[in-house]
């Protein structure tokens, strides 16, 4: 019996990201913690340039490698 083996394609194409703004880190994640740490830089999600925190304030991005 042959194995299913997963691709990992998807993951190279969207890596993780490292700083989200707080409409796109509403959007994939889920709600605000009480206190996070921003700073003003760009948001790996959606480009622009706005004030930013890690993915992990917004309870980390749940389903972003499969979306």
């Amino acid at each position: 019996m042959k194995e299913k083996t997963r691709s990992f394609s998807s993951i190279k194409e969207k890596p993780y990201p490292n700083w989200t703004c707080v409409p796109c880190g509403l959007k994939h994640g889920g709600k605000a913690k009480l206190v996070s740490t921003f700073h003003y830089g760009k948001c790996d999600v959606c480009g622009k340039n706005a004030e930013v925190t890690e993915p992990r304030d917004f309870g980390h991005f749940k389903h972003w490698f499969t979306k």
